[in-house]
């Protein structure tokens, strides 16, 4: 075990020489001349030790700079997802110095109530979906699901829903879920506020309700085999089957906590 903590502190140094790095820099050629279409990235990501805090940084790195938004559907059903790893509404660990924190990976838990910020009376966290799948315990944040709509005019644009997609950093294959975030910008923007699903625009029309937490792929290999081409109607259905109800909160991760969560 001490050797596993050990290689695990070596990957933390090394993470912590890229964010200097990164820090220092002036010229951001070397990342961007890395161009990647999202199904390279995607390809990556198949690779990416999740327990490697530099591996974390770099693969974030080329999906800020160098990868454009991926098209999860097109169509009648439209959706996009941004390239933006930040965008989960995150409470910070207090006092927590950064360096001991693994920079990229967020853990989920349903975010028990209180005064600061309760849940609503009726509502009641499932800890596991009608197919028996869990909520990830620690993921990748990719970026925010738009919904595509015809305007007025006659152009397309876009919506942001409220959910961001993220991998599982834990399970084996690494399935993609779709996680709400109950913190949204009001009508101008000017302040975050709480929207719960159940108040927000349907998203889904074929599921006819808004959710917490759902699964819509098994892994990001099948992700892959299917981009370019997804089946909008398999989205729904696996959605459906694996939806759970509760107000996800998100947290930083700290390196000594990652070190009892990632298989040595």
């Amino acid at each position: 075990m001490e050797d596993d903590n050990t290689d695990l502190g070596d990957c933390h140094t090394k993470w912590l020489e890229r964010m200097e790095s990164l820090a220092n820099s002036t010229n951001d050629c070397n990342v961007t001349d890395e161009r990647q279409t999202p199904k390279e990235w995607l390809e990556a990501l198949t690779k990416l030790n999740f327990a490697d805090p530099a591996s974390v940084v770099n693969i974030l790195d080329l999906l800020e700079y160098t990868v454009g938004k991926f098209i999860l559907c097109t169509g009648k059903d439209a959706f996009t997802v941004s390239r933006d790893p930040g965008a989960m509404s995150v409470e910070e660990a207090p006092g927590v110095d950064r360096h001991s924190l693994l920079e990229g990976l967020l853990t989920l838990e349903f975010f028990r109530r209180s005064k600061a910020q309760p849940a609503p009376t009726d509502e009641q966290a499932r800890e596991s979906s009608p197919a028996g799948q869990h909520l990830p315990s620690v993921v990748l944040p990719v970026g925010r699901l738009c919904k595509g709509y015809t305007t007025e005019t006659g152009s397309l644009d876009t919506d942001e829903t409220g959910y961001v997609l993220v991998v599982d950093a834990i399970t084996p294959g690494h399935p993609v879920w779709l996680i709400y975030d109950p913190n949204q910008d009001d009508d101008l923007g000017e302040e975050r506020i709480i929207v719960h699903p159940a108040n927000a625009p349907l998203v889904f029309e074929g599921i006819g309700h808004n959710f917490d937490a759902a699964q819509i792929f098994p892994s990001v290999q099948d992700w892959i085999q299917s981009h370019g081409n997804v089946d909008f109607a398999q989205i729904e259905e696996s959605i459906k089957a694996t939806c759970l109800t509760g107000s996800v909160q998100a947290k930083e991760i700290l390196l000594s906590k990652a070190q009892e969560l990632f298989p040595q």
